[in-house]
């Protein structure tokens, strides 16, 4: 009994070996194919700062946090507390006098101290913005601009930032137009910004069908609103939307206006969560930004911060729901102190204080060298961030690089591989293959052209033996001739003589089935060799990650559903062709596909981004010719005309749709009833 329980064991925990393990780290990263991967903490937890230890009766309805110059700005409900980097309390702002007239600060939404201390704050339901100086004595009130264009609209502003030159930026409430530009004297300028609005298709199609009475009824087609904006330290604004339905909640708008954040082709832009939440994105509802081009924000869904650096590449993730040190409640503001990072908590009454670890101090100060043009220092700090966590996109970008830079280009091909950033890889390829070809060219071309001379030597012998009968009796001969009539004479026959050798198919049984078979191998083979061979500038997949079965099965099953679908179509339109025969013309179709489409997998492992195009049009050409030569075959086969076989062709494609429906639905019916079964076998043991 002891031997079979051991046994069972054994089993068991090897099953648990070969079984995929997901495990949510709680510090992780993304890479370029959006797989989570664990992280090493960046930042850590330092302390928590309450009304106390501020000398404050309570602390509660916070709503914002700033710093500059060495002091935090706490604002909530009725005051404005300022304090220094240790939280020792400076001074409480409480009321302004405004005309002789003492007003309480009553219910503020959003903070902002220039570079002169003079403090900027909002109260939304008075629909002013609040100037202070530096001693907090009141300068002035701005109220409702009066801009035309939101004259219908209550100006209840909540957000306020102010450049170097005086110009305020007011986020206000239902104002969808974009972001208000005042002058310094507080007279509208313009607005910038603006979101765009983009309808569905399923939008628009229903209301181009509308009446006009229920297009008045249906909501109307407004931007989102920006849910916060700041300054960075080169001046531009930057602004989160609260919506986790767009692709760029994030905006780095420039004095124009125009969204200037860096884009990559492969690394998906600033938005927080897209992965982790199961199908839920984050919702950013506030944005700060740091001295050294850094900016964060802060995700009321998961309550997490996302920290980027300047080009908006994923730097490190701290926070997370909860209530242990280092979680968060109700997040509802943050800032930068110098390396910290404050997070204003609602429900804890608190400021969270965050540290960088070992391992954040080491990626900022690679972006703080990187930011002054120091690449070479900069470096060997990505380089310690790189041995800590090989993933890490920033620092794999930054040393790829200064590789570039310093001529190591075998190294910058293996750094931006990780970053997926092709076009600089490409223009590190080069340099590695004009290096290889200057070494290696004329090796290359002797070699291959005395192979051709042997080849050729080789064909004429042959030639003039078998011309001599040397070769009649020989079965080895008459099998390598059979071969190369079945493999390259008959095929290429085809492909000059479409419609004489369909016929011939039909009619005489010409081609061969087993090499037919051959054909279909090598299709399923070539999905394969297109998912993991192809050249890294034309291929977005992750080539350590290839799901093997599932892209041979696919890329046969495809071809053998059409197979069933073009038959049973015929059979229902009167076609001639035999189940034998459409199988052997869809596989004898492929031929010329598959030929170029092996040449275009190695045209992609040597080309640069300049020549993708020509492997594409090599790719474009095999599929174009897959697609005549198997219509040639169906109207010749099935004895159809033109259009019949165009409707033939649309039959086909039905009867895919339909076969693949119902796999899929075997499929969906059987994992219910394992699912089922698994279920009925654990209630049994619970009984026994």
């Amino acid at each position: 009994m002891k031997k079979i329980l051991a046994a069972l064991a054994a089993t068991l925990t090897g099953l648990m070996l070969l079984s995929p393990i997901t495990v949510k780290a709680d510090s992780y990263t993304y890479t370029i194919y959006d797989k989570e991967v664990a992280s090493p903490d960046a930042y850590t937890w330092e302390k928590s700062v309450r009304a106390e230890d501020l000398g404050l009766d309570a602390m509660t309805s916070l709503v914002d946090v700033f710093y500059l110059n060495e002091k935090i700005y706490i604002l909530m409900n009725g005051k404005i507390v300022i304090t220094d980097k240790e939280f020792n309390t400076l001074k409480v702002i409480t009321d302004y006098v405004n005309n002789g007239v003492k007003t309480a600060i009553a219910a503020p939404k959003g903070i902002f101290v220039t570079s002169d201390e003079e403090i900027y704050f909002t109260e939304e339901a008075m629909g002013l913005v609040i100037h202070l100086d530096k001693n907090g004595e009141f300068i002035r009130a701005l109220s409702d601009p009066h801009i035309k264009s939101i004259e219908n609209i209550t100006y209840q502003p909540t957000k306020v930032v102010v450049d170097d030159i005086g110009r305020i930026y007011v986020k206000a409430k239902s104002v969808y137009e974009g972001i208000i530009e005042l002058d310094p004297n507080g007279v509208f300028n313009r607005f910038i910004g603006a979101n765009e609005v983009s309808p569905s298709l399923y939008q628009r199609f229903r209301r181009a069908i509308s009446t006009e009475k229920q297009i008045e009824q249906m909501s109307l087609w407004l931007p989102t609103d920006y849910s916060d904006i700041t300054l960075d330290a080169e001046g531009y604004i930057l602004a989160s939307v609260r919506d986790n339905k767009t692709d760029t909640p994030i905006k780095k708008l420039n004095s124009s206006g125009k969204d200037v954040l860096a884009s990559y082709e492969y690394i998906v832009s600033p938005r927080g969560d897209y992965v982790r939440g199961g199908g839920t994105n984050s919702m950013l509802t506030n944005i700060a930004a740091a001295e050294d081009g850094r900016f964060a924000v802060l995700d009321a869904n998961f309550a997490r911060v996302f920290v980027y650096a300047p080009d908006g590449i994923l730097l490190y993730i701290l926070g997370g729901s909860g209530k242990l040190n280092g979680q968060l409640s109700s997040p509802v503001d943050l800032c930068f102190m110098e390396d910290r990072i404050l997070v204003a908590d609602n429900v804890a009454n608190s400021i969270e204080v965050f540290r960088p670890t070992e391992y954040g101090t080491l990626i900022n100060t690679a972006l703080s060298y990187q930011s002054e043009y120091d690449y070479d220092t900069a470096a060997s700090y990505w380089e310690q961030v790189y041995n800590i966590n090989p993933n890490h996109i920033a620092a794999n970008m930054g040393l790829g690089k200064y590789r570039l830079r310093s001529g190591d280009y075998e190294g910058a091909l293996e750094s931006f591989r990780r970053t997926g950033e092709r076009t600089s890889w490409s223009s590190a390829f080069e340099k590695v293959r004009e290096a290889w070809l200057e070494k290696n060219l004329v090796t290359t071309v002797l070699i291959i052209l005395g192979v051709i001379i042997v080849l050729a030597v080789l064909k004429h012998w042959f030639d003039k033996k078998d011309r001599e009968g040397r070769f009649e009796n020989n079965g080895f001969v008459k099998v390598l001739k059979k071969i190369k009539y079945t493999v390259i004479t008959w095929p290429m026959y085809m492909m000059s003589s479409p419609f004489k050798a369909f016929d011939d198919m039909k009619y005489e049984d010409a081609g061969s089935l087993p090499f037919a078979i051959v054909l279909m191998v090598l299709c399923g083979w070539l999905g394969l060799v297109n998912a993991r061979y192809k050249g890294f500038l034309m291929n977005t997949q992750d080539i350590n990650n290839i799901n093997v079965p599932l892209i041979l099965v696919s890329s046969v099953m495809a071809r053998l559903i059409f197979v069933i679908a073009n038959w049973a179509s015929g059979v229902l339109m009167d076609g001639k062709g035999t189940l034998k025969n459409v199988f052997k013309f869809t596989m004898y179709s492929m031929y010329p596909y598959i030929i170029l489409s092996f040449l275009a997998v190695f045209l992609s492992r040597v080309c640069v981004y300049e020549e993708t195009g020509m492997v594409m049009v090599v790719s474009g050409i095999g599929l174009f010719l897959n697609a005549f030569y198997m219509f040639v075959a169906i109207v010749t086969v099935h004895q159809y005309s033109f259009s019949k076989g165009i409707g033939s062709v649309i039959a086909s494609a039905v009867g895919m749709a339909i076969v693949i429906f119902i796999i899929l639905l075997f499929a969906s019916l059987l994992t219910g009833f394992v699912n089922d079964m698994g279920t009925i076998v654990d209630e049994m043991t619970l009984y026994l």
